[in-house]
């Protein structure tokens, strides 16, 4: 029997057969024998299989024969497109088979400029061709190589371009994960082609573990581990934090009396997160009135609020004290439709106003909040951005109140930046969720 060299290059590109596939195959040509040629590449010596593989390892455990027919090829670079291409050929490929494939040959187009070259020069002689020849600039090869791919494969330039990002990304999976890859290949990830490039490299293991363990969207995969990374976070900040003696005191009360348990200019920094809306405005001006008594001469109120009632919140909130900025609050993952406006909301005001002049120097104006932390409380802020909220504005052992507390964000914010915190709020089952989260970090 002939024998053929496989390449582990070669190799490598071609997307397996599932099970029954190879057992269709095998009954196939067991009762019709091999009837289509195997393609070789004849290089040094040597006859390289570039298509046939499953047929040829067939061919020797049946002793079957079979004929070959040979191409040429510049180097293994051009012979490793051309494998892409007849893969694409094949009718049963999963769609994030073909998004594989497709990828590969773009970006081994794109890398290459002598394949690159020779995907757009015209054949034939003379000065015709040489008229018709496309010379191509790093810039314009990359641009004309995805609109090659692209007419070539019934794609968009940008779809073309996303297929490149997501085969690094497999080719990356598969080095920790060929189980995990194969799952990804057979459509059993839902939302791989478009969640898997944005993966971070350093998250790469824990999803390949993950999938191997049957879960099936990378998206979701993603939240459990920037959710352990921010736990871990939190973890070694709370062992860095300065411990204090009665570092916090809750009170279950209405912000009209809240004067009756905090003493009066006993508070560095307010930073609180009332109701929104038209409705509450009567709070805004309560929340002005015992700032005004609680804060220390030079100290600062934050108010994170709403977009669609400010004027009217900076109105009652600058009746008992001074105005200095507005920061921004950007919301993580996109938007927030506010109907009764028609505005996509990406974006949440913290209204920055003091007693006087306040305390602090410079500070920025954007507090980014990278990841929605809902589990006390569907209300509830992300405590990572409030933790920079604090770090910005407060200094270790200073008080920080919170008169609309809820389940205590702002509490364990300010703890583990070692303040002391004083938190307020109407609900009582709430308040209990700020205690047992606070304790917990104390404990």
């Amino acid at each position: 029997m002939m024998e053929l060299v496989i390449l582990p290059e070669i190799k490598a590109r071609l997307l397996p057969l599932r099970e029954e596939e190879l057992r269709e195959l095998e009954r196939s040509v067991l009762e019709e024998g091999i009837r289509d040629p195997l393609v070789v590449w004849r290089k040094d010596g040597q006859l390289i299989l570039m298509d046939g593989h499953h047929r040829y390892e067939l061919a020797k455990k049946h002793g079957l024969s079979f004929q070959i027919v040979e191409r040429e090829f510049r180097d293994l670079e051009e012979a490793l497109t051309w494998v892409d291409r007849n893969q694409l050929g094949r009718r049963n490929l999963t769609n994030a088979q073909r998004t594989e494939v497709i990828g590969r040959l773009y970006n081994t187009l794109k890398q290459n400029p002598v394949l690159n070259l020779k995907q757009f020069q015209s054949k034939g002689n003379g000065k015709d061709a040489k008229d018709r020849a496309v010379k191509l600039t790093a810039r314009k090869g990359k641009d004309a190589t995805a609109k090659k791919v692209a007419r070539e494969t019934g794609m968009s330039v940008r779809t073309v371009r996303r297929a490149g990002k997501f085969a690094e990304a497999v080719a990356a999976l598969e080095r920790l994960s060929p189980k995990a890859v194969e799952m990804v290949r057979r459509d059993e990830v839902r939302d791989a082609l478009t969640e898997l490039p944005k993966v971070p490299l350093e998250a790469l293991p824990f999803v390949a573990k993950k999938i191997e363990k049957g879960k099936r969207s990378i998206k979701q995969i993603l939240m459990e581990w920037r959710q352990e990374q921010r736990e871990q976070r939190l973890k070694e900040r709370a062992k860095a934090a300065t411990k204090l003696d009665q570092p916090f005191v809750l009170h279950c009360c209405d912000i009209r009396d809240a004067h009756q348990v905090v003493p009066a200019e006993s508070v560095d920094l307010i930073i609180t997160d009332p109701p929104y809306g038209r409705d509450y405005l009567p709070l805004y001006e309560e929340l002005s009135k015992f700032a005004s008594y609680a804060l220390k001469k030079g100290g600062i109120c934050l108010v994170l609020t709403g977009i669609a009632w400010l004027p009217a919140v900076l109105n009652v909130l600058t009746v008992h004290l001074d105005y200095v900025w507005t920061l921004a609050y950007v919301m993580p993952r996109g938007y927030q439709r506010v109907i009764f406006r028609q505005i996509a909301q990406n974006w949440k005001a913290i209204v920055y106003l003091a007693k006087g002049k306040p305390f602090v120097g410079m500070v920025n104006d954007t507090i980014i909040s990278k990841e929605a932390d809902k589990r006390e409380h569907k209300w509830q802020q992300d405590l990572e951005a409030f933790i920079e909220l604090v770090r910005r504005f407060a200094r270790p052992k200073m008080v920080i109140c919170d008169p609309f507390c809820g389940t205590g964000t702002t509490g364990v914010a300010a703890l583990l930046n070692g303040c002391r915190f004083v938190g307020l709020d109407a609900d009582r089952e709430v308040l209990e969720v700020a205690r047992k989260r606070l304790e917990e970090l104390e404990g």
